[in-house]
């Protein structure tokens, strides 16, 4: 039988630590839904034979598997370039990409452009992560960001953004059971060049509604996001303030306060994915997708990364 919600809010922290600590296995901790009521929800990997408690501090504890390998799909529409710019496109900066060497080794770092969102004085930007558009603390303001448009003939005229702030990542040291510091957010944003055409909704070819304002996501909530690698895919919110870790190149990231989402089908979201909007059906965003692994994604919680950059969303009416 489940318990209130403040009652598992209570116990997170400390059954987090426990879990870290107890089974290198575990990989997120957070509250999910518990029959009618509240629990704590586990993800960790198959293997191994420590057994983590039914019940932490009288709070219901359910353990999931973590998520297998996920199955490739066609390459979506936007990878393509696209003038207007629209939610969902593949994004890249360009200039970090150029002066850390990664164009001559011929790679590429490479998201999504989640939404275009507002500040006080109106100048309109796009939204995506800091490890897509502030190469995890390294880039530099004013850096170009762009579709990167693989194939077209130099010259072609590209949408341009250049990079305005972002909310710096924490990390700890690979293979920490605990965070040197915790992290609530992975964005930033890229100010829209003058004259650039953008309307804020998705490609005409997705018939999804575009953003039409912000809330709080609930446990069960139906989403769906539209990204640069997976296209459109759909989830339901599984668990709330999760707190899980994630690998970049500059070592891991600890979060906290985020949404996990579980998968319709094979998978949520993947490489590439990152800095889409989640939203429910009716358009309203609910997260800013950082990170997953097959069918399980995580989201901060929209109005908290909006707050900590001092924007608004733009919103279709």
């Amino acid at each position: 039988m489940g318990v209130p919600f403040d009652s598992v809010e209570s116990v997170v922290r400390a059954a987090a630590r426990q879990f870290f600590e107890a089974d290198d296995r575990v990989t997120a901790v957070g509250i999910g839904a518990h029959g009618r009521r509240f629990g704590l929800s586990v993800l960790r990997m198959a293997g191994g034979r420590n057994a983590l408690p039914d019940r932490f501090r009288a709070v219901p504890v359910t353990v999931t598997r973590a998520p297998g390998v996920p199955r490739l799909q066609a390459t979506p529409p936007e990878q393509l370039p696209s003038n207007p710019l629209h939610c969902g496109l593949e994004i890249q900066n360009w200039d970090h990409d150029l002066r850390s060497g990664r164009l001559h080794a011929g790679l590429a770092t490479m998201g999504t452009l989640g939404g275009f969102v507002r500040d006080a004085d109106g100048v309109v930007y796009v939204l995506s992560n800091n490890h897509v558009l502030a190469g995890e603390n390294h880039a530099r303001p004013g850096d170009a960001v762009r579709q990167p448009c693989a194939g077209l003939p130099p010259g072609t005229p590209l949408p341009r953004m250049r990079l305005a702030r972002w909310v710096p990542l924490h990390f700890s040291a690979v293979g920490a059971r605990h965070p040197a510091a915790w992290n609530e957010v992975d964005a930033a944003i890229a100010r829209v060049g003058d004259g650039v055409a953008w309307q804020a909704g998705f490609l005409p070819v997705r018939r999804r509604a575009p953003p039409a304002g912000v809330a709080r996501a609930t446990l069960r909530d139906a989403v769906f996001k539209i990204g640069r690698t997976t296209g459109e895919t759909t989830g339901v919110v599984e668990a709330l303030t999760d707190r899980v870790y994630m690998e970049h190149e500059n070592g891991v990231a600890w979060f906290r306060g985020l949404l996990r989402i579980r998968a319709d089908s094979d998978r949520f979201s993947d490489d590439g994915d990152s800095g889409a909007l989640v939203l429910r059906a009716d358009g309203v965003a609910v997260g800013l997708l950082v990170g997953g692994d097959a069918d399980v994604s995580w989201a901060t919680p929209i109005d908290t990364v909006l707050d900590a950059l001092g924007v608004e969303l733009c919103a279709v009416p």
